[in-house]
């Protein structure tokens, strides 16, 4: 496990090396209200008495064991048994893989608290540079980081078809599994993609995939917010895009639930519900059993930045209905509009943190923490991120100095998986400005620090890496 430690010096030094030469080219043009257009877008024991082999009067026989007591040498009956403790509770670790996720962006996953795993599954490995627009891939592989040994391996049993863009919640209690619901296809050298509605079951204890067999569900569609409610062992499912379209969207604000035993899908009849939208943040709040929502876009968000959300909602279920309220209207501060940001629940600070996604102004990717607490119904801001430095000399010609660059925080990135349990939460891949990332964060939701699980081996941009004399903002 590394942690960052580039000192603010170390950056400084960096960043006056980049800036003698600001014409980068290498940034990725996002939508943004003026010409400073954004860029865009994971041991041996001692005998039983230390005198037993100590043959000597009794006074000498005391003198001799005095010393003996005393040595940093001896082992006593107690550390034995320490130690014998120690080594049946401590992991048990295979030998390192040596293997690890490719870079990730459109991805879901989930982490499992009893286990200390960290399971994603698909996504793709093409994010744009630049401004262009790589074909995607679609990831087929099931990955799992075990936090206690530090090390990633790959599930070998057969698992979900490949897609993209899929939703993720962790079904914890007696159930024990990953779900997965939706996503999208496209077979190479097609045009429209294929909108997935199955439901998949990851067994965490034996690893193994199941699909569920459904009745009577929603259209297919991708982006979707999706929680698992523990109190009625259901999903809950919001909104998305049912598009085909890889360049237009056709969003939705339909609210369903999933029984996950039978397999029946409801639709509830909601009251007071926001506009239909997609790219939402989203998380399960068991203290008041609601869904909660924030941000995401509506069908104009692809080229408009105004169809862009700063919404955060919340919607308590009944069994056939759900009531939608606004929270945190009144907010003196709250996070910029955004889509594909990550969001969960900090269970003992009872408070919604919310990370990174893509804005409409002027930085695009963003790297921020926020806290909403629902007791007063306000937004604090809990770190920066990288803040705006420079905007581009021309299209996509983004400087190498485009922020100040934040060295405690990951890489400015929207569509991660961010997921927590137990006082931690951690966040992998997603895009950023420099195609996608594949590193690997660990966050104390007790101190808010982050720690650098995995290091970034591409997507993270030239300053940031530690680059010195770096001519545009990725290498």
């Amino acid at each position: 496990m590394s942690t960052r430690t580039w000192t603010s010096l170390a950056l400084a030094a960096a960043l006056l090396a980049a800036c003698g030469d600001s014409d980068g080219t290498n940034g990725f043009a996002s939508p943004a209200k003026d010409s400073s257009a954004s860029a865009d877008a994971t041991s041996d024991t001692a005998p039983d008495s230390a005198t037993d082999s100590v043959t000597a009067p009794d006074s000498v026989t005391d003198s001799v064991t005095d010393s003996v007591t005393d040595s940093d040498t001896a082992t006593a009956p107690d550390s034995a048994t320490d130690t014998d403790t120690a080594a049946d509770t401590a992991p048990q670790c295979p030998a390192p893989t040596g293997l690890r996720p490719p870079r990730l962006s459109e991805h879901a996953g989930a982490y499992d608290p009893v286990r200390r795993h960290f399971v994603i599954l698909g996504g793709s490995t093409a994010a744009s540079v630049n401004c262009d627009f790589p074909a995607s891939t679609f990831e087929p592989t099931t990955w799992i980081y075990d936090v206690d040994c530090g090390d990633w391996r790959s599930v070998t049993t057969a698992g979900p078809p490949p897609r993209t863009r899929h939703a993720a919640a962790l079904a914890g209690g007696a159930r024990q599994q990953l779900v997965i619901y939706g996503g999208r296809y496209r077979p190479p050298n097609t045009a429209a993609y294929t909108l997935r509605d199955d439901v998949w079951l990851f067994d965490l204890a034996t690893e193994t995939w199941q699909e569920l067999p459904t009745k009577s569900g929603p259209a297919p569609r991708i982006n979707p917010a999706m929680v698992w409610d523990p109190d009625a062992d259901r999903l809950i499912l919001f909104g998305g895009n049912a598009s085909t379209s890889g360049t237009a969207y056709v969003s939705l604000n339909d609210t369903w639930t999933l029984d996950l035993t039978t397999g029946t899908w409801t639709e509830l009849a909601t009251t007071g519900k926001p506009s239909p939208r997609l790219f939402t943040a989203a998380t399960w709040d068991p203290s008041r059993k609601r869904l909660v929502i924030f941000g995401g876009g509506d069908n104009s968000s692809f080229l408009d930045p105004s169809g862009i959300f700063d919404e955060l909602w919340a919607m308590t279920p009944t069994t056939t209905t759900g009531a939608w309220t606004q929270l945190g209207a009144a907010s003196p501060t709250r996070p910029q509009a955004r889509f594909w940001a990550g969001m969960v629940a900090d269970l003992t600070r009872d408070r919604y943190l919310m990370f990174g996604g893509h804005d409409n102004a002027a930085l695009g990717n963003r790297n921020d923490l926020w806290a909403f607490d629902p007791a007063g119904d306000t937004w604090s801001k809990v770190s920066a991120g990288d803040v705006f430095n420079k905007g581009p000399s021309g299209t996509c010609n983004f400087p190498p100095d485009f922020t100040v660059v934040d060295a405690d925080a990951p890489e400015r990135r929207e569509a991660q998986v961010f997921a927590a349990g137990d006082g931690e939460a951690f966040l992998m891949g997603g895009k950023t400005d420099c195609g996608a990332v594949d590193d690997l964060f660990r966050l104390d939701l007790g101190t808010d620090t982050w720690t650098e699980e995995v290091s970034a081996t591409v997507g993270e941009s030239c300053v940031r890496a530690g680059g010195v004399g770096c001519k545009s903002l990725c290498f």
